[in-house]
Order: C-alpha cells, then sequence, then structure tokens
C-alpha cells in the first residue's frame, strides 16, 4: 500500500542540530543584540554546542558579532537579493566617513536604506550603536515602503516604471497596511509634496499616542546620476522634538551626508539600480 505523504514525514525523523540552530537564531532575533553568555543562560545549550553554532551562523551570514560590545545581531542581509547585497556592500564602503561626521552634528539616531523587493532594507535597523535606536525594536530592519520616510522618499524619487513595478508588487500583498496605502489620489498627492520638498517624512497615522512605534523619521535620497541608490533619515521622537526644529537643524547635515555619499558613489562609477 502507497503511503500518503502525511504517513511519510510523520515517520521521518527531525535535525536536532538544525532546531538547535534555529532556537539560538530565534534568541538572537528576540534579544536585538545578545552577548556569548546570554544566550547560553536562554537556550541551556552546552557551551561547545553554541560555539560550534554560533561560528557556522557568522561563517553563513546569517547573524554577525560586534567586536566592540561582543553581541551577536541578526544579519540584515541574510534574506536579502544578490542584487541589494552588493549595493549594501558599496554603500558599506563609501557611506562610513559621511555617516560618522553626521552623527557626530545630529543628536538623534540616523540610518541608511536601499530597496530590497517591495520593502527598504534598513542597514542599521534595531541595531544600531544609538541607544535610543536600540529601544525602538519596532523600527525592524525592512520598513515598510509605504509607511516609512525611508521607502516613501525611495519611491517620490525612483523611476516611473520602477515605482509602477513596486506598487503593482503591494497591490498583492498579504498585509493589510500594504494594500490599504495603496490609494492613488493619496500617493500622488505625497509623490508630489516630498519631491518639491527634497524629503519624505514617516506616515505614523496609524499608531496610537502612547504607541512605541510613535516616533518621527525623516529621509533625503541618494541618488546615483537621478535615480535613488539609498535613502538616508533621522529618527526623533515628537514629545521631545518637533518635525519643524528637526528640519530646521537636522536637514542641512543629512542633505550634506547625502551629497558626500553621492560624490563617492558615482567617483567609483557604480550603476544606479535597476527596477
Amino acid at each position: 500500500m502507497k503511503m500518503s505523504h502525511g504517513e511519510r514525514t510523520s515517520s521521518v525523523k527531525t535535525i536536532n542540530s538544525l532546531g538547535r540552530g534555529l532556537e539560538v537564531l530565534r534568541e538572537i532575533g528576540l534579544a536585538t543584540a545578545i552577548t556569548f553568555s546570554e544566550l547560553l543562560a536562554r537556550t541551556s545549550l552546552p557551551n561547545a554546542s553554541l560555539v560550534r553554532i554560533l561560528k557556522t551562523l557568522v561563517a553563513t551570514g546569517w547573524i554577525k558579532r560586534d567586536v566592540a560590545t561582543g553581541r551577536y545581531t541578526l544579519d540584515v542581509t541574510a534574506a536579502a537579493s544578490e542584487q541589494t547585497i552588493a549595493h549594501v556592500r558599496t554603500l558599506s564602503e563609501h557611506a562610513v566617513q559621511a555617516r560618522a561626521t553626521l552623527q557626530r552634528r545630529v543628536p538623534w539616531p540616523t540610518d541608511l536604506g536601499v530597496r530590497d523587493g517591495v520593502s527598504m532594507l534598513s542597514l542599521d535597523g534595531p541595531y544600531s550603536g544609538n541607544s535610543l535606536s536600540a529601544n525602538f525594536r519596532s523600527l525592524g530592519s525592512r520598513p515598510s515602503m509605504l509607511r516609512s520616510s525611508l521607502g516613501r522618499c525611495y519611491l517620490s524619487f525612483c523611476s516611473v516604471e520602477e515605482r509602477h513595478e513596486i506598487l503593482a508588487a503591494l497591490a498583492h500583498s498579504r498585509s493589510e497596511a500594504d494594500r490599504a496605502g495603496l490609494n492613488p489620489d493619496a500617493l500622488g498627492r505625497m509623490i508630489q509634496e516630498t519631491r518639491q520638498r527634497g524629503y519624505a517624512t514617516r506616515n505614523a497615522s496609524h499608531t496610537s499616542a502612547d504607541s512605541p512605534e510613535r516616533f518621527g523619521a525623516l529621509a533625503v535620497p541618494v541618488r546615483v546620476r537621478e535615480q535613488p541608490f539609498a535613502c538616508l533619515c533621522v529618527i526623533w521622537l515628537p514629545a521631545v522634538i518637533d518635525e519643524g526644529e528637526i528640519v530646521r537643524t537636522c536637514l542641512p547635515h543629512l542633505q550634506s551626508a547625502a551629497r558626500s555619499i553621492e560624490m563617492k558613489l558615482e567617483a567609483s562609477g557604480i550603476d544606479p539600480p535597476g527596477p
């Protein structure tokens, strides 16, 4: 008698080592950034087993270890496309100096993001060394294309063809928030306003006043031959400072950093990302 798929899989043994590795990945994701000793306590794995698992996860690109703090974090590029990974490497090489200068001039967390499919991929996410950023796990490593300042900035400055491709894909998104944000009139107004001002702001209309997601964000494009290669943003607490003050005190520094990164990218001969 022929066995059904369910019957066949029920008799197959599980891979214990894979299960332990996934357990470690889950704990790192839940903690955002975690030390070896903290992982040892949370997983109850033998010391030697945890060492081997962490070494394997680092070597295969799923996690990374900060040398300064000794903490492990998920690698934001682990599930990204090859093109996105190449963009991240390029940005990491050419944006270091400009971002360091920016962070000395701006007292709020900053972030740099590239497009990866129908979302943005944050180079920092909640893993930045800035303590405020680390407290906002809701920032995530994949900000929404329609709600985040990074995504709204990218949508506003990319080509019409690329924008149509992104919006068509978002129309089939499983996220209700994505589909709800596809109103053509509202999107048209947002894009026109963003292009006129030169920057995009985060749409926080879906969050309550006491929500941990109640933060402000403002982003500017980093362009190569008029096409956005990435977007650079600053994040702040509206209870501490308002958007007008951020525009006055931080926007010029953000734009200066973006221009500096653009000059290095263009000098390297890099091509702008395509649809």
